[in-house]
């Protein structure tokens, strides 16, 4: 059974809403981010800087980010099931210090073979941090009242998005894209959300 527990009246809802909503979209921010981290910002405005710097082409560079989408549609069926089974609170988590992991080695490989490796981990993370994990997360919680913290979420989500590209842009032209892209993945495992 996905669906357990519901909140009681509508301040309940609200506040829980608030809650959930805020605890699962922490995980997303900054390339991550959509990650605003992972998907989006630092590793994707850096490559073509990482690639002149590397000595790669650019269609490689940017293969990275296809591979991370690719693997991520492929296990997201599993981590559905996984926060079926064990809840968001689990799976969110444990998929934030796996992006602080690949964001992390992102700007420290300067080997095609560990550039393919640091993507193919921000794939498994994205799967487990992203909007549709968020929204099984937040059925599981709400059931059928999840519309009103779905929304909240993707709502938030898109303003994180919209800030964090040009400042990843930006903080790229500050304090360049490897130390950007560090920060990237610190910030990650430090937005470890409480439990959803």
């Amino acid at each position: 059974g996905a669906v357990s527990r519901r909140p009681r009246g509508r301040s309940g809802c609200r506040a829980r809403a608030w809650r959930s909503c805020c605890a699962a979209s922490s995980s997303r921010r900054r390339p991550g981010s959509r990650y605003v981290e992972i998907a989006g910002g630092a590793p994707i405005t850096s490559a073509p800087v990482a690639a002149a710097e590397r000595g790669w082409s650019p269609t490689f560079t940017l293969s990275g980010f296809s591979l991370a989408l690719f693997v991520s549609g492929l296990v997201l069926p599993r981590v559905g099931r996984l926060v079926d089974r064990h809840g968001g609170h689990r799976v969110i988590p444990a998929g934030s210090l796996l992006a602080a992991v690949g964001l992390a080695a992102v700007p420290l490989a300067t080997h095609p073979v560990a550039w393919i490796a640091a993507w193919l981990v921000i794939g498994f993370a994205m799967a487990a941090t992203l909007y549709e994990v968020s929204f099984a997360a937040l059925g599981r919680i709400f059931g059928t009242a999840a519309r009103g913290p779905i929304t909240w979420l993707a709502l938030i989500s898109g303003i994180a998005s919209t800030i964090s590209w040009p400042l990843s842009h930006w903080l790229m032209q500050v304090v360049g894209w490897q130390v950007m892209a560090l920060k990237s993945g610190q910030n990650a495992g430090l937005k470890v959300p409480p439990k959803v």
